[in-house]
């Protein structure tokens, strides 16, 4: 498969610079689209993330852009970041600017609130016919900040195309970030996106005090209600014991770097979700996601009871005792 070497990241957020950073380690040139001009020039200027990732200076071969027909332009792969409720918005923008071969992968974390659409969901909707078999997902444990540094990271890059699939992995591994493929895309995405609820989860269960005990059971039922939703979109059981589920849940469910942990952390201590989004710089997915995940399970059904009572919490201002109370005292059933 031949395509231009530029890669091209639609967002400067703290994962966008985090992947441009990964990618330059691999030799590549990367073009980060910035949304506001204001924000390019300081990129630019500093050459460093100081509103999303202070501390990581960019790659000296990193060009830095607002105007988003120039970092689309003659670009071999694009790279659609989140906050995944203003992923349309985006897309719409490049997608006129697209060369004809493009990969475009999608890298956010999240489903739509409004739709439930997956992110691939969404491109399929929005890009031309000739873009949908070559659609990709980037996903797997990863703290921005700690691939932005270079400390040794693995993900998986997951496509129906299998050429697709193996380009991304052999340009963008490196001795820093490693690259696994999949023929899953769904389970990829899903797997991204539902465990930022379960890390709010997490973050509950450390501010009340509930032990280590409770934080085993919800990962290993966090896997079961992932599944769940998986297995209607079409994505594959076995995707989620692998880096992009299982890993990424444990990960953001045992550290406070988690954004989405630190949003469960603060509502366990009685604050209410509109005053923490207020604080917040970076956007926490599993807020919006949880909605998007209640909407999801009951237009098939689903049983999700740990995803509800995490949308009650947020949403309805229910106690969180009230919430650990029903979830343990649900009808006994076996595993």
């Amino acid at each position: 498969m031949k395509l231009p070497d530029k890669i091209a990241i639609m967002g400067a957020g703290s994962w966008g610079t985090a992947l441009s950073t990964a990618f330059s380690y691999a030799g590549n040139p990367v073009t980060l689209w910035a949304h506001t001009p204001e924000l390019a020039e300081k990129l630019n200027h500093h050459r460093e993330n100081i509103d999303f990732l202070p501390g990581v200076k960019l790659h000296e071969q990193t060009e830095v852009t607002a105007d988003i027909a120039a970092a689309a332009k003659a670009a071999g792969v694009v790279f659609s970041m989140g906050p995944a409720q203003f992923a349309r918005e985006v897309v719409r923008r490049f997608r006129s600017h697209l060369w004809k071969g493009t990969i475009v992968v999608n890298a956010a974390k999240g489903l739509e609130r409004s739709t439930g659409q997956t992110m691939t969901q969404l491109l399929q909707e929005l890009l031309p016919d000739r873009y949908h078999k070559r659609i990709s997902v980037l996903s797997g444990p990863n703290f921005a900040v700690e691939v932005a540094r270079g400390l040794p990271a693995a993900a998986v890059v997951a496509s129906k195309s299998k050429a697709a699939a193996r380009w991304l992995q052999s340009r963008l591994s490196s001795d820093r970030y490693r690259l696994y493929t999949s023929n899953d895309p769904v389970g990829a995405e899903i797997g991204g996106a539902m465990k930022n609820i379960f890390a709010i989860a997490a973050g509950v269960i450390d501010a009340v005090g509930l032990g280590a005990n409770a934080r085993a059971a919800l990962i290993t039922r966090a896997l079961v209600e992932i599944a769940r939703i998986g297995k209607v979109l079409g994505a594959k059981k076995k995707t989620f014991k692998g880096l992009s589920g299982l890993g990424d849940l444990l990960l953001s469910c045992s550290s406070p770097k988690s954004r989405n942990y630190q949003v469960g952390y603060r509502v366990g201590r009685g604050e209410r979700l509109p005053e923490i989004l207020r604080d917040m710089i970076n956007v926490a997915e599993g807020v919006p996601t949880t909605v998007a995940a209640v909407h999801l399970s009951e237009e098939h059904r689903l049983e999700l009871p740990i995803t509800r009572e995490i949308f009650g919490m947020l949403y309805e201002d229910k106690d969180p005792r009230d919430c650990v109370r029903e979830l343990m005292t649900r009808e006994l059933k076996p595993e």
